[in-house]
């Protein structure tokens, strides 16, 4: 009713009231741990999430406000309500991170300043830490400042309306809807998981699918889903979800959809010794694949063992020289590809690929999950276009 309507804008309007010093004090601390030259740092980036949620709480303030006069007004108040009570609860947890992050810099941030000052007054600017506030010199981390009470703090918080229908307003449309299906499909398939995890993937897969049709009518439930999951911590269930893109189908994905190149294989890369690899100015350096074996035993534990070989996935738009592959030269000559050499072409025309001189540039990347879950399969539609552009 109109005095719902009235006290929903009149909250919004405290809380925004409310967050002005909070976001004035965490403003100052963002300027002190920029570096020269450089400014972006986690207090700027609570504080654009905190303009993205207000700038859409204000807009469906508005929303509710100009629809009043509306002949439709009264089909759509549940939902035009809803959308503001969900950005409220939103602009509350922030409240309480930007509480918590003022507790948790104030101190260390008065001990910058001080350092700073000093360093200005004896006419230099480099200052020891860089500006961390960590006391300690090189140290970029808050080593006096206690972390369970801010933990306690936010376990207090519900915080399954940021999994809901508004989960991800602070990234770009693109990439908001692309993570708001990840989070339906990790809802539903840990619907399934817990009733199906010993059926066939399909069963699964099946079970998954009912469900997301109910999370995706009913979104309160699914970020309640999501926050149980949570807070479970169950490893399993986490390698069991991300390891759906390697199911046979996933798998061949990447070929069907990714661009096409010429070269993707995967290699082992053996890990016994180092590798020597030249430098642009001369010489070399060595890389060493794993740490030597104390080390990888008070880190990794001392029954651990090493793997003897690394998996990459080499993937070139082009057949560059040195990308050839070494062929067993009997089950070479019975490929389907063998057998279409042997066929005659028109004089001009070669079954041959070209080989093109090889690049200077190699571009490395470690995809996520590696440790947990999935391969460098999973990630093959994007690096595919990765080859292809650069």
């Amino acid at each position: 009713g109109p005095r719902e309507q009235a006290r929903l804008c009149a909250a919004a309007l405290a809380l925004v009231e409310e967050m002005k010093p909070l976001a004035g004090k965490v403003a100052e601390q963002a300027f002190l741990h920029d570096l020269p030259g450089v400014t972006g740092n986690g207090y700027w980036a609570l504080l654009r999430v905190l303009d993205c949620c207000l700038s859409r709480l204000l807009s469906k303030v508005k929303n509710l406000s100009s629809e009043r006069e509306s002949v439709f007004f009264a089909a759509r108040a549940s939902t035009l309500m809803g959308a503001v009570k969900a950005y409220l609860d939103i602009f509350e947890i922030l409240k309480h991170l930007f509480e918590a992050t003022v507790d948790f810099g104030s101190e260390q941030a008065g001990k910058t300043r001080e350092t700073r000052r000093a360093a200005r007054a004896s006419g230099g600017e480099e200052e020891k830490g860089n500006g961390s506030g960590g006391g300690d010199e090189g140290t970029l981390f808050f080593l006096d400042v206690g972390m369970e009470q801010v933990h306690e703090r936010i376990d207090k918080l519900d915080l399954s309306v940021l999994y809901g229908d508004k989960f991800g307003y602070q990234y770009t449309y693109r990439l908001r809807h692309f993570l708001r299906a990840i989070v339906l499909t990790a809802a539903s398939y840990s619907k399934s998981y817990s009733k199906h995890s010993d059926d066939h993937y399909v069963t699964q897969l099946a079970s998954t699918y009912m469900h997301g049709l109910n999370f995706l009518m009913r979104p309160a439930k699914k970020g309640e889903r999501v926050l149980e999951q949570y807070n479970q911590g169950d490893i399993n269930f986490v390698k069991s979800f991300w390891n759906l893109t390697e199911l046979p189908v996933a798998t061949k994905f990447g070929a069907v959809v990714g661009a096409s190149v010429e070269v993707c294989r995967v290699l082992n890369i053996p890990s016994s010794s180092p590798i020597s690899m030249p430098k642009v100015g001369g010489g070399e350096v060595s890389i060493a694949m794993f740490p030597d074996k104390d080390e990888m035993k008070a880190t990794c534990g001392p029954e651990y063992e090493a793997p003897t070989s690394i998996a990459a996935r080499l993937i070139s738009y082009r057949r560059l020289q040195g990308q050839e592959k070494e062929e067993d030269p009997e089950a070479a000559g019975r490929s389907p590809i063998a057998q279409m050499q042997q066929m005659q072409l028109p004089p001009g025309l070669s079954w041959a690929r070209k080989t093109r001189p090889a690049s200077p540039y190699l571009v490395v990347h470690f995809h996520g999950g590696g440790f947990i879950a999935q391969s460098s399969a999973s990630h093959e539609v994007y690096l595919r276009d990765w080859a292809k552009g650069i």
